[in-house]
């Protein structure tokens, strides 16, 4: 469950119009779903990125891919990974910085995250209903640095965050991780 709001919130997090940034980043994140922190890193290529946390002493992370069209889950403890298609949709969205359902972005002015010149957005979609997230985007990076959905149950926030090239190895599956094999593994990622 921790795992999955992760996912989501950083999703979130890198919607943003135009967003194929051209810059190689990583950050640190924090993130607080449902009133649990969970810290992690965040690490960024034009056509991948890898989310990494830990919780309970389980190392855990997800990769994406969209030149192989995938996404990989996988944790420390059982060196299974689960892996996801993606479609020409999902990667559209992606490659476009929109939000799955994103109808409608409303700048709400300037404000300060750790020090940062940012710019506030609430950013309109539908998903079974209409909804808004509140989305932060740095003015000299061009990058976003905070998300929070509408009630503040969700929020994530990069740190630290440094412009440089990424190890290739970031976005590979780590070595002796075994496919699990089950029906969750033929449904997509949504």
């Amino acid at each position: 469950m921790l795992a999955r709001s992760f996912i989501v919130t950083a999703m979130l997090l890198l919607s943003w119009p135009g967003h194929s940034y051209a810059q190689e980043f990583s950050a640190d994140t924090v993130s607080m779903v449902n009133g649990v922190e969970i810290i992690g890193k965040f690490y960024y290529k034009p056509d991948r990125w890898r989310m990494a946390f830990e919780a309970n002493g389980i190392h855990q992370a997800t990769i994406f891919r969209k030149d192989k069209k995938v996404v990989w889950q996988f944790d420390s403890a059982g060196k299974q990974y689960v892996e996801y298609s993606l479609d020409d949709k999902d990667i559209a969205a992606f490659v476009k910085g929109e939000i799955e359902g994103e109808y409608k972005r409303e700048l709400l002015g300037k404000e300060k995250v750790r020090e940062r010149n940012a710019l506030k957005y609430k950013v309109f979609y539908v998903d079974r209903k209409r909804n808004y997230i509140f989305q932060w985007i740095d003015e000299e990076l061009k990058l976003p640095v905070k998300v929070t959905d509408k009630n503040g149950q969700l929020i994530t926030e990069y740190r630290n965050m440094k412009t440089e090239p990424q190890a290739a190895e970031l976005f590979e599956l780590p070595k002796g991780y075994t496919k699990e094999v089950s029906r969750e593994n033929k449904q997509k990622l949504h």
